[in-house]
């Protein structure tokens, strides 16, 4: 049976998230609940700065910014929360 991770590249970033106790797919799922939530969180915080205030920009940019750091450290705080959600 053929590991549900499938090549090398996909491994090494499921075990670089730090939750090596979950499966292989409790793995991938959180990584696409993660992209899902980034992208409506970046929609939210847009219509926010067009329709009610230019402020909203700055949630844009946080959300930017935790992303930006995610690619060095592998490391972010959605993924601590998804992680305990799934490990219920």
């Amino acid at each position: 049976m053929e590991n549900c991770c499938g090549g090398n590249e996909i491994k090494k970033a499921v075990s670089d998230c730090g939750c090596e106790s979950l499966s292989c797919e409790t793995k991938i799922k959180i990584d696409r609940y993660l992209r899902g939530i980034a992208g409506v969180m970046v929609l939210l915080s847009v219509s926010l700065t067009h329709y009610h205030s230019p402020n909203w920009i700055w949630f844009t940019v946080f959300i930017g910014l935790n992303l930006f750091q995610s690619a060095f450290t592998k490391w972010c705080p959605m993924i601590t929360v998804l992680q305990k959600i799934f490990k219920k």
